[in-house]
């Protein structure tokens, strides 16, 4: 928390994404999306009927530390292979994806 609030060291934490960005989470609160579901709309849909609003805040990536539309984040992100975080209910909800198609949910109960 103390990197991602220093505009100088965010990028230090953010970068680590890129590569093996599952081991920078609990394991508990990940969640696999299936194949088959792994597209922008399917994903916002699924984010949506776990009470995401409308519009995240972006972790990571060109549009690091801004609010954007749901659906319009995750076509800007899914299939790019920038190790980035949309967080639709901060500290509960979030969709992550890495440069090595890593694409999971962030679910904490």
């Amino acid at each position: 928390m103390e990197l991602l609030a220093s505009s100088k060291n965010r990028h230090k934490f953010t970068s680590k994404f890129d590569h093996h960005g599952q081991d920078y989470f609990i394991p508990e609160c990940i969640r696999s999306i299936e194949p088959r579901h792994q597209h922008p709309p399917n994903i916002a849909d699924i984010l949506r009927a776990m009470g995401a609003p409308e519009t995240c805040h972006v972790i990571g990536g060109e549009h690091d530390g801004k609010d954007m539309e749901l659906l319009t984040a995750l076509k800007q992100l899914v299939g790019y292979g920038t190790g980035t975080v949309r967080s639709c209910i901060p500290g509960k909800l979030a969709y992550f994806e890495g440069e090595i198609r890593e694409r999971f949910l962030l679910v904490r109960t």
